[in-house]
């Protein structure tokens, strides 16, 4: 079985989000002033943590990180990545 849950994130700092192995990120954006990511999860598999950043437009973006999507907040505009390894 199947199903997406949402995930808060912060602009701010790294992300740690424990999510189910096999869990695959689908979207990235802001829901009531907060920041989210959706995943298509499996339940019941074991969980594993997995660490999300976001980064602004001209920010220096770190080696090692697999993009997600871009998404908006007032006039900013933001970057999603999943930190690798």
């Amino acid at each position: 079985m199947k199903i997406v849950y949402k995930y808060k994130i912060s602009i701010f700092d790294d992300t740690l989000i424990w999510l189910p192995k096999g869990a695959e990120v689908l979207h990235a954006d802001t829901q009531d002033d907060d920041i989210y990511i959706w995943a298509l999860i499996n339940p019941e598999n074991k969980s594993e943590g997995r660490t999300f950043t976001v980064y602004g437009t001209g920010h220096e973006i770190h080696e090692n990180v697999k993009y997600i999507t871009t998404f908006f907040h007032g006039r900013y505009v933001w970057h999603v990545f999943e930190v690798l390894g």
